[in-house]
């Protein structure tokens, strides 16, 4: 063996791995290329078919119209919630709730919400069936936060 066959061998090794390294990542970089391509048409083809939903739930609902089965919009729309902690659902504001305090000594919970409203409830009644609540509205704007002394006054 000369001294050149040594040095083409170790050459040749290192561009067989370099080809080989490339050639994984072509096929990696393909196969990604094509879940992106079969991703897009599923969201396409999801767009559409919401899409066509769409269209025809408001032809339903135009023919619902038609025949006076479609609820008016000024009816509220009841919310259920569950959960093993909720002990009670509170009824009174009619716009969005901006603060909430208990009292000190547990005994009182306010509650203010952009209706102009401060409702002051009494927690022992919460087991009830109706909770009754005392109101105070505020004149010129609405609360946006309702606190407690620390005495409970």
């Amino acid at each position: 063996m000369s001294a050149a066959d040594v040095e083409e061998q170790p050459t040749f090794s290192v561009i067989a791995a370099t080809a080989a390294v490339g050639a994984v990542v072509l096929l990696i970089t393909l196969i990604c290329s094509l879940r992106n391509k079969s991703e897009e048409e599923d969201k396409s083809e999801h767009d559409a078919n919401q899409k066509e939903s769409i269209a025809n739930g408001q032809k339903n609902a135009s023919k619902k119209k038609e025949k006076g089965l479609v609820k008016s919009k000024s009816q509220p729309t009841k919310d259920t919630f569950s959960h093993p902690w909720l002990a009670t659902s509170l009824k009174g504001h009619s716009e969005a709730i901006l603060g909430v305090d208990l009292s000190p000594n547990g005994k009182y919970l306010a509650s203010c919400a952009a209706d102009r409203g401060v409702l002051l409830w009494n927690v022992k009644e919460f087991d009830q069936k109706d909770h009754k609540s005392v109101r105070a509205n505020v004149e010129l704007d609405h609360a946006t936060q309702v606190k407690f002394s620390p005495d409970s006054r």
